[in-house]
C-alpha cells in the first residue's frame, strides 16, 4: 500500500478554504447572498481551488487502480469515499432547507435525484449548486472503471490520455462533452501525469501532454474569469496574472508530495483537513448563506456587527461539517462490517 502524502492533504484542506473565500466573499456578496460590506476582490482566485480539487482526484485516482483490481471493486471503494459523507451533508441540507420554510417536495425531488450525480444529463436541478463538482468527479470514476474493464489503461494510457485532452478542445456537443467531462480532463491528465512523474515513470510523450493539459486548464480559467468579468465587472485581470496563479498551483501541486520533514502529529492533522476538506465543501456554501441570513436577522441587520455574524458562521458551518464528517466515517464503518459478514 502506497502512504498516504501529507503534502497533498495540506493542499486539499487549504483549496477548500480558498472555496469559501470566493462563495462567501466574493461571489456571494457580488449575488447579493451576502452584505457589499465583506465583499473582498481577491477572492475571486478562491474559485480556482476547485482546480485544485480536480487535479489532485487525478493524482489520487491512480491510487485505486493497482493491480489485479476490477472495474466494479474500484467503483465499491470510490463510492463509498463519497457516498456516505455525502448522503449526511446533502440529508442536513434538506432538513435546514425545510427548517426555513422552503417548499419541501421540490427539496425532496432534488434531494432524491441529487444522489444519480447525473442531474445534469437528465435535465434536473441537484440540491445544491456546488453538486456539480460531485457530478464531474463520478463521471470520471465511470470513466476510469471503463477502462478498467476493456482493459485499456495498463497498455494504452498515454494514448487514451492525449485523445481525451485533444477532444476537449474540439468537442463541443453538450451531452457528450458532459459524459465525458472534457471540460476537465486537462485536470485529470494533470494530476495523473504528476502521480506518474513522482512515482519515477520516466517516458518521452508525458511533456508534451502536459503542455496540452496546462494549456486546458488556462482556457478554463481564462473562461471562468471572463464570465465574472461579463457578469460583476470584476476580476479584470490580465490573461499574464492567470498564467502566473496557474503556474503556481501546479508548481504547489506537483512540489507537495516531495517533502517528507513533517512531523508525524502534522501528518494526523492535515491527513484529517484533507478529509475534513469533503464534507466542509459539502456544507460550507448552503449552511453559510442560510445562517447568515438569520444571525443577521437577530441582529436587526446592523453592519456594525457583520464580522462577529461571519467568526459564529464559519465555526458553525466547521462544526457541523466535523459532525458530518464523523458520521459520513461512521456510516461507512456500518457498511463495511455489514459487508464483511455477507
Amino acid at each position: 500500500m502506497k502512504e498516504r502524502i501529507a503534502g497533498l492533504d495540506g493542499v486539499r484542506g487549504i483549496a477548500a478554504l480558498f472555496i469559501l473565500l470566493y462563495h462567501w466573499f466574493f461571489i456571494g456578496a457580488l449575488q447579493g447572498f451576502y452584505s457589499k460590506t465583506i465583499y473582498l476582490p481577491l477572492g475571486f482566485w478562491g474559485e480556482y481551488g476547485v482546480d485544485v480539487f480536480f487535479i489532485l482526484s487525478g493524482f489520487a485516482i491512480l491510487y485505486s487502480t493497482g493491480k489485479g483490481i476490477t472495474a466494479g471493486l474500484f467503483l465499491k471503494k470510490r463510492l463509498l469515499r463519497v457516498y456516505p459523507t455525502f448522503f449526511v451533508a446533502a440529508t442536513f441540507v434538506l432538513i435546514m432547507r425545510i427548517a426555513i420554510g422552503i417548499e419541501p417536495r421540490g427539496q425532496l425531488i432534488a434531494y432524491i435525484t441529487s444522489f444519480t450525480m447525473m442531474t445534469d444529463v437528465v435535465g434536473r436541478e441537484p440540491l445544491s449548486s456546488i453538486y456539480w463538482t460531485l457530478m464531474v468527479e463520478c463521471k470520471f470514476y465511470l470513466l476510469v472503471a471503463a477502462m478498467i474493464k476493456l482493459h485499456i489503461w495498463k497498455e494504452h494510457k498515454y494514448g487514451v490520455m492525449y485523445a481525451w485532452v485533444i477532444l476537449s478542445f474540439f468537442v463541443t456537443q453538450p451531452i457528450l462533452s458532459s459524459l465525458l467531462v472534457l471540460k476537465y480532463s486537462s485536470h485529470f491528465v494533470m494530476g495523473i501525469l504528476m502521480y506518474l512523474t513522482y512515482y519515477k515513470e520516466r517516458d518521452a510523450r508525458m511533456i508534451p501532454l502536459s503542455i496540452l493539459s496546462a494549456i486546458g486548464i488556462y482556457r478554463n480559467m481564462t473562461g471562468f474569469q471572463a464570465w465574472i468579468v461579463g457578469s460583476f465587472s470584476e476580476a479584470n485581470y490580465s490573461q499574464m496574472t492567470i498564467l502566473f496563479a496557474l503556474l503556481l498551483i501546479l508548481a504547489t501541486i506537483f512540489s507537495a508530495p516531495y517533502y517528507k520533514g513533517w512531523s508525524e502529529r502534522t501528518q494526523h492533522i492535515f491527513a484529517w483537513l484533507g478529509r475534513l476538506s469533503f464534507a466542509f465543501y459539502l456544507i460550507h456554501a448552503d449552511f453559510g448563506s442560510a445562517l447568515y441570513r438569520q444571525l443577521m436577522i437577530a441582529f436587526h441587520w446592523n453592519e456594525t456587527f457583520i464580522w462577529i455574524v461571519m467568526g459564529l458562521d464559519f465555526a458553525f458551518v466547521t462544526l457541523l461539517a466535523i459532525l458530518a464528517d464523523y458520521l459520513g466515517q461512521l456510516l461507512t464503518s456500518v457498511i463495511k462490517k455489514t459487508k464483511g459478514h455477507r
